[in-house]
């Protein structure tokens, strides 16, 4: 059984391009987003895990990007965001699409594989984030933790003055896929209105369990096992199969959820 970590993580994945190489140029003014959940420059999330890859003795950066190694460690270490940004714009081709040309699209995906235990690592804040606006809201399912996910990923973050807006809607008959909808709305508010349809699209899919996104029909209930369940319910059927003999053991699993927001 995937964890409620790993089914988050992998829905926002799916939505990303899902590989640990993902590569795209200044198609959004971030300049260059690399990595498995697309950390950009333009918002300052790409560099920290670049100097990461430098610095780091078991990737041998220099033989990965051979005569851009020096060029690389000048934007990294030495530009400012605003330089980092107009660099990635001067390496992606013109139009809609924003390719980075070959000369350096080859060796930064090939570096951003070489990067695996550093993107791993990077997305454990992104989840303990996740994780606080299920405790700030109090939302408990597996579904609940999957949209905050997204919304840590392609959004940040949640102002305060929206999640009081949010909460001041709730009422104790709702649903949590009811309060979703609400928080939803209150973040959209803030979006970049160019991408406020994708972003819908997205959360909205996790909310129902299926819908359009980046024009494929996706089933995330099916998909990845997607659900409002918590812990607490999966245990009363894990406590029922053991009392009916139908295992030798009896499973917590609460040691298989990561859902420490539960009680």
């Amino acid at each position: 059984m995937s964890s409620s970590k790993e089914i988050a993580i992998n829905i926002t994945l799916s939505f990303e391009g899902g590989k640990l190489d993902n590569l795209s140029g200044d198609f959004d003014a971030q300049g260059l987003s690399l990595g498995a959940l697309q950390w950009c420059l333009g918002q300052g999330s790409l560099q920290p895990l670049l100097k990461k890859a430098f610095n780091d003795t078991s990737i041998n950066a220099h033989e990965i990007l051979g005569d851009k190694y020096d060029d690389l460690y000048e934007v990294v270490f030495h530009m400012n965001k605003q330089e980092q940004v107009a660099w990635g714009h001067s390496i992606s081709t013109p139009g809609k699409l924003a390719r980075v040309v070959d000369a350096w699209r080859v060796p930064l995906k090939a570096l951003a594989s070489a990067m695996q235990h550093i993107q791993e690592a990077a997305m454990e804040p992104v989840m303990a984030r996740a994780v606080s606006y299920c405790e700030e809201f109090e939302l408990r399912s597996v579904r609940a933790l999957a949209f905050f996910f997204d919304i840590c990923t392609q959004n940040g973050s949640i102002k305060q003055e929206q999640i009081d807006l949010a909460k001041e809607q709730f009422t104790e008959d709702m649903s949590e896929q009811e309060k979703m909808q609400i928080i939803l709305e209150e973040r959209l508010k803030k979006c970049n209105p160019r991408w406020m349809s994708d972003v819908r699209a997205r959360k909205e899919c996790i909310i129902n369990g299926s819908g359009s996104v980046h024009g494929k029909n996706r089933d995330l209930d099916a998909e990845f096992g997607l659900s409002d369940e918590d812990y607490k319910i999966l245990q009363d059927a894990a406590d029922f199969i053991y009392a009916q003999k139908l295992v030798e053991k009896n499973v917590m699993m609460k040691d298989h959820m990561y859902l420490p927001y539960s009680n």
